[in-house]
This record gives C-alpha cells, sequence and structure tokens, in this order.
C-alpha cells in the first residue's frame, strides 16, 4: 500500500502517482498542469518528479484565486 503523506509533509519529491493523490487529481490533470508550467516539475533520470515546494506552491495559488 503506498504511504500517504499531507503536501507538508513526507518524501521532497513526489511521483506523478503521488501528486495524484495528493491533489485528487487525474494523471491526465496533473500531466496537462505539468505540461504549461502551472506545476513544476523536473525530470531525474528520465523519471518526472514534482518538488513538494511546487505541490505547496501550487495550493497556494488556487487559494488565493
Amino acid at each position: 500500500m503506498p504511504q500517504r503523506y499531507a503536501p507538508d509533509e513526507g518524501p521532497l519529491i513526489h511521483t506523478i502517482p503521488e501528486v495524484m493523490h495528493l491533489l485528487r487529481l487525474s494523471r491526465r490533470t496533473v500531466e496537462e498542469m505539468i505540461r504549461t508550467g502551472e506545476l513544476e516539475s523536473i525530470k531525474i533520470r528520465g523519471l518526472r518528479r514534482v518538488h513538494r515546494q511546487s505541490v505547496l506552491q501550487l495550493l497556494e495559488t488556487c487559494r488565493s484565486t
């Protein structure tokens, strides 16, 4: 069973499925947010990862709109 973390605790970086779980969004939505730059990500050896701070920034941006 995957680990479950609040966005402000746990791993420093997240996989796409972990971000999907944290934000309760589909893979397609998360990938679109990454593609458009709404959610920042990095590649490590070809694997897409999202820094915890990027998730928190997204949540803060959504909160202020």
